[in-house]
């Protein structure tokens, strides 16, 4: 998953959010659950985009950058010392 966080100012947002981005494709739908999130790493500061086309264009890019990130041995995560609280 890819996280942004922040005011996102080209939509005037007014208060701070977590927009929580899936990136594996699940079999089922979990629409209105509850999610626990881990962040792990640090992309970029939050920046204002001139287009909605350019916004989208960063967030693809930004999206292959995390994803090719998730295959190195640094975001291997052993989810076994994980616990349901």
């Amino acid at each position: 998953m890819v996280m942004s966080v922040g005011w996102n100012p080209y939509y005037k947002n007014e208060k701070k959010s977590m927009e929580t981005h899936i990136m594996h494709k699940f079999d089922q739908d979990f629409y209105g659950s509850m999610l626990k999130v881990v962040v792990l790493g640090y992309l970029r500061n939050e920046k204002n985009f001139g287009s909605l086309g350019i916004l989208n264009y960063d967030h693809l890019e930004n999206s292959k950058l995390c994803e090719g990130s998730f295959k190195t041995t640094y975001f291997l995560i052993d989810v076994k010392q994980w616990h349901p609280s």
